[in-house]
């Protein structure tokens, strides 16, 4: 028969474990919010770079493509001057489940900054990345956002692939931030893929 010494013990350890318990669900959950976005849930810039050094290396290693997609949201000041930050806010919300519903499983979708997002698309080709930047477009420009689906929104998309258009991350980023640009001095609502020519000099094609 337990004492009921024996079971302030029995009473003790549980309470240990709980507190064990309890601090490795509160661990789990600083991790994921360390490398999530607060707002929209998806990956945030921290984790975004983790996964970016990791798909170089592997890429570099196996020689395989991988694409990068820039996305920003035209005119989203527009959006916020005239329907306030609230409504701003549940338009990145919303924006970004649109394009998570796009993409694969392998695709590392996250919030680059303000109304920027960046995709990963690992073993894509160009073709392959300007297909998904296209099919994203779509998707966001197609139905309007809003509550009562009464906001127009589109974005412009600037794809660059390793290793055409970079072998390292400073030159694959500044490819996809000037293909994006062209994507908006060209009208924006529209995808720009980031090619160069073989003496060098960048030319970006819609």
């Amino acid at each position: 028969s337990f004492t009921a010494r024996d079971l302030d013990t029995v009473m003790s350890l549980a309470d240990q474990a709980g507190v064990a318990i309890d601090n490795v669900v509160l661990h789990e959950e600083a991790q994921r919010l360390a490398i999530t976005d607060g707002m929209t849930g998806i990956w945030n810039h921290r984790y975004f770079q983790l996964r970016f050094d990791q798909e170089m290396d592997r890429s570099a290693r196996f020689r395989r493509p991988f694409c990068l997609l820039l996305c920003d949201i035209d005119d989203f000041k527009v959006v916020n001057d005239s329907y306030g930050h609230l409504v701003g806010d549940s338009v990145l919300i919303e924006l970004a489940r649109r394009i998570r519903s796009e993409v694969r499983d392998i695709d590392v979708l996250a919030r680059y900054g303000g109304e920027e997002f960046v995709l990963i698309l690992p073993e894509t080709d160009a073709d392959g990345g300007q297909r998904a930047a296209d099919k994203i477009r779509k998707r966001i420009g197609d139905s309007p956002f809003g509550r009562d689906r009464q906001i127009p929104v589109t974005i412009s998309v600037g794809v660059a692939c390793f290793p055409r258009a970079g072998t390292d991350q400073t030159a694959l980023l500044r490819a996809a931030d000037v293909a994006l640009y062209d994507a908006k001095a060209q009208g924006k609502d529209r995808v720009v893929l980031y090619q160069a020519t073989e003496e060098g000099r960048p030319t970006h094609v819609g």
